[in-house]
């Protein structure tokens, strides 16, 4: 494969690796930034403002998820397939898409004011949650895609990253800070600054599978600092710390 705009595929099955390359065709015109895929379709988000949706056994182009009245004005920086086969996307221009099955056109949410750095949706798929550069985590109704709660104030620079569990949220910053939310308070319970730099990847840690209680722990990675935290959520302090 040639250059950095080769896009492939790599099929696995099970646990036995990589079966075989399929490139994915035609190729975006710039880097790769997100993906999500199902059993059908491969969905890739680009820094030249679109998406694009391939099938997963031709690795063909099904439809381009740009054109002149809707879409992205900035980088693709994450993107969802729903199991309605909607997909909802998010970009540095602060917006997000919810694209229609069918056809290429999208409704928008527009009430960040920050660049899109992840999206989530609960398993019912009802709600989305995203964090944005605006140092603010948002939750909207997917229903009708209005904004049901904002959660501010812990982080003094951009949300980098999000995970949620229940009622609770963490994110991470670009500040090197934590955040643990109460959902239904809609209020920042914790807040302890862990890293040296922007906080790439959070996890509620869930144990051993034979546990059957949930576990206090978050793991943290720091991309600056290179550091991996376990926290405990009761006393807000790590209990582990390993520079990797």
């Amino acid at each position: 494969m040639k250059g950095n705009n080769k896009n492939a595929l790599l099929k696995f099955k099970n646990s036995q690796g990589p079966l075989s390359d399929i490139v994915l065709n035609p190729e975006h015109g710039g880097p790769i930034l997100c993906l999500d895929a199902n059993q059908e379709n491969i969905i890739t988000g680009s820094t030249d403002h679109g998406l694009r949706v391939y099938n997963t056994q031709s690795g063909k182009q099904i439809k381009e998820l740009f054109s002149k009245n809707y879409g992205h004005t900035e980088w693709v920086t994450c993107v969802k397939i729903l199991k309605n086969k909607k997909v909802i996307s998010g970009g540095m221009d602060s917006n997000i898409c919810m694209w229609e099955p069918t056809g290429v056109n999208c409704k928008y949410i527009t009430e960040n004011t920050g660049s899109l750095s992840k999206i989530i949706v609960n398993d019912s798929e009802k709600i989305l949650m995203n964090g944005s550069y605006d140092s603010a985590i948002r939750l909207f109704d997917l229903s009708n895609l209005n904004c049901i709660s904002t959660l501010s104030g812990a982080h003094k620079g951009p949300v980098s990253e999000i995970e949620w569990k229940n009622s609770l949220c963490v994110s991470g910053s670009k500040d090197g800070s934590i955040a643990i939310w109460d959902l239904n308070q809609e209020k920042c319970i914790k807040n302890s600054k862990v890293h040296g730099g922007l906080i790439k990847n959070i996890k509620f840690f869930n144990g051993n599978e034979n546990q059957n209680h949930d576990s206090n722990l978050i793991i943290s990675g720091g991309s600056n600092d290179g550091m991996i935290n376990c926290i405990d959520m009761r006393t807000n302090s790590a209990v582990f710390s390993k520079q990797v």
